[in-house]
């Protein structure tokens, strides 16, 4: 094991029993315990492997598998799926599954070990976020276009924020256009059914301009008698 890492992704913990390592993944530190490791992880002998080694006039071979469960078997025998047979089986299953369906993927967070309501932890928080790729996934984000919106819904959004709104324009393309234009963004780009605006200071003030007009607009509401 040490011979195949990288002296700085191996570590021997401090504390705890002696058959326990880590290494150094990308997203953080994980602990291994070889106890019970080959128990876990060895495969299937098929049967006709250990038929083979008992009537092999070779001594060693003959005391490979004296003591398996099928040494004293003969016949044809049925070979059981292997752990990679079965992986490989469910794998395939998913993937049909999914191919039926719509997906969307959902990411979970524990904000504490105990179950219990109103208690955040801050490191158990942190090591999930690293755990799953999402600090990695907010950097490739902020680094493109993190704002995406349809231009349907960024109109009907966004609208008020736009000077002069008395003429109706059906066309929404141009109308997001338009929009950014008098908000003064720049740092957008327009697509086929989507606008793509980069920094996200830019979607800070279009809600700034936004929230302004119905406070404006809250003062024009005739008062009730």
């Amino acid at each position: 094991m040490k011979s195949g890492l990288r002296q700085p992704e191996f570590i021997t913990p401090p504390k705890g029993p002696a058959t326990q390592f880590q290494i150094k993944h990308y997203a953080g530190i994980v602990t291994y315990d070889v106890a019970g490791m080959v128990e876990r992880n060895k495969d299937t002998v098929y049967p006709d492997i250990v038929a083979l080694a008992n009537s092999s006039s070779n001594p060693v071979a003959q005391t490979l598998f004296v003591n398996h469960q099928h040494a004293k078997k003969t016949g044809v025998f049925k070979r059981a799926p292997t752990t990679c047979t079965q992986y490989k089986k469910d794998v395939d299953q998913l993937m049909t599954d999914l191919s039926k369906c719509n997906q969307h993927y959902i990411r979970c967070i524990k904000p504490n070990g105990s179950k219990r309501p109103g208690m955040f932890e801050r490191d158990l928080t942190l090591e999930q976020v690293r755990y799953l790729g999402m600090l990695e996934t907010v950097k490739v984000r902020r680094a493109g276009y993190a704002f995406r919106m349809e231009f349907e819904r960024f109109t009907a959004k966004y609208k008020c924020c736009m000077n002069g709104m008395d003429e109706y324009e059906p066309d929404t393309y141009r109308t997001t256009y338009n929009i950014l234009q008098s908000a003064s963004v720049r740092d957008f780009e327009m697509g086929k059914s989507k606008v793509f605006i980069k920094d996200a200071k830019s979607i800070l003030s279009l809600e700034d301009r936004r929230k302004q007009f119905w406070e404006d607009a809250r003062y024009m509401l005739p008062e009730e008698e």
